[in-house]
């Protein structure tokens, strides 16, 4: 009797172990953006797009690549976005973005075209920050906008290195499905 009893309490111990370990993978698996959607200060819309989501961290920053393939930390990197909540550390969105400018300034070997225009996307006060650049071999085209309510702020910083003015077109066209939440 003992021993029938012991083997039905391993067994419900078993399969709640196992209940909270699917619940846990389920609730961070890396790469799945029906996961992530839930954490995420933000909604976009990519389903006029290839890119998916390919890695986020907990900082929060959440990156995004074609087919969610490629790693966008490697050199040379893909084309790639990235969507980072800066609302814990950003003030000042107009100072933000000139700190922006004088890091890109100061990170890169080459830098051209600089453009920064203030303007409002979705009703969101936003500026957007545009260069051509190069880090080692590698050159690429970076559109930058940070957006905010108010409350939250986001920066999306898409870098395309090839097909570049399809890219940066698709960019611009993602920042606008974005929301915040």
């Amino acid at each position: 009797m003992f021993a029938i009893c012991n083997k039905l309490f391993m067994k419900k111990i078993i399969a709640v172990v196992l209940f909270f370990m699917a619940v846990a993978s389920n609730c961070f698996a890396q790469g799945d953006e029906s996961d992530t959607a839930v954490f995420t200060p933000y909604t976009i819309d990519l389903s006029s797009t290839s890119f998916r989501l390919n890695s986020y961290s907990k900082s929060p920053m959440y990156f995004y690549t074609v087919y969610g393939k490629g790693n966008p930390f490697d050199f040379p990197f893909p084309n790639h976005f990235s969507i980072i909540d800066k609302s814990n550390t950003v003030s000042n969105i107009k100072d933000y973005v000139q700190s922006m400018i004088k890091m890109s300034k100061a990170g890169l070997k080459v830098l051209n075209s600089l453009k920064e225009k203030e303007t409002e996307i979705n009703g969101y006060k936003a500026y957007e920050i545009s260069f051509t650049g190069r880090l080692d071999n590698t050159f690429f085209k970076t559109y930058m906008v940070v957006l905010s309510n108010g409350k939250t702020t986001l920066l999306f910083t898409g870098r395309a290195v090839d097909d570049y003015d399809f890219m940066i077109n698709e960019f611009k066209n993602l920042v606008r499905t974005i929301r915040i939440k």
